[in-house]
């Protein structure tokens, strides 16, 4: 019986929801291996999420169509939003992140406040770009690492395994063979319930 919290499949996609501490490939116990080993051994993985962050992630099963599916992130027809708990208070007044990564490309992000303390905020995250750790580096750069975050300047936290507070809450798009509009959401991580205390 498989590991996988599986959100959906068909004969040419799986979408699962990972759990934080999994690499997604390049490893022998990389998600995209227990994948190819319990489901399809051409599958692949469309996107990346880091090691850390935990949610919705999907997988392509045959080669077939591969193209079309990559097609989808390629010219940005995927709807990503994510939840992340940053430190401090976010500025109400901020609700567009914009910049450039360290290889001079833009990055572009919309968000909301969903929550709210003395010490933390929770955010709701929508990349318009996907660039890597795109989310990290720019509540970094506003000010406000996302909890557990210690390589982006989050100051330390009790021992959590490799989680940080950033989480792939939804996942929106059209299934380019079956032409019909699909949406993805995974659960809040159990390991969240760290960030919702005040023993931080």
């Amino acid at each position: 019986m498989s590991t996988l919290r599986v959100l959906y499949r068909d004969e040419d996609l799986l979408v699962i929801d990972k759990a934080s501490g999994r690499v997604v490939e390049g490893m022998d116990q990389s998600l995209e291996a227990q994948v190819r080993l319990e489901f399809d051994d051409r599958a692949r993985a469309l996107h990346r999420l880091d090691r850390g962050t935990s949610g919705v992630l999907a997988f392509s099963l045959r080669r077939l169509h591969h193209a079309a599916f990559v097609e989808l992130w390629e010219k940005r027809r995927v709807r990503k939003i994510y939840w992340a708990w940053v430190e401090g208070v976010w500025p109400a007044s901020t609700l567009k992140l914009a910049g450039k990564d360290s290889e001079g490309r833009e990055m572009d992000t919309t968000l909301r406040v969903l929550e709210q303390s003395t010490t933390r905020t929770l955010l709701e995250l929508v990349p318009r770009t996907g660039r890597r750790h795109q989310l990290r580096l720019q509540c970094s750069q506003a000010g406000h690492p996302i909890l557990g975050d210690q390589r982006y300047g989050a100051a330390s936290l009790p021992a959590i395994g490799f989680a940080i507070a950033l989480h792939a809450r939804r996942l929106e798009f059209v299934h380019p063979v079956l032409k019909t509009p699909l949406a993805f959401e995974a659960e809040l991580p159990e390991t969240w319930k760290i960030f919702l205390t005040d023993a931080l």
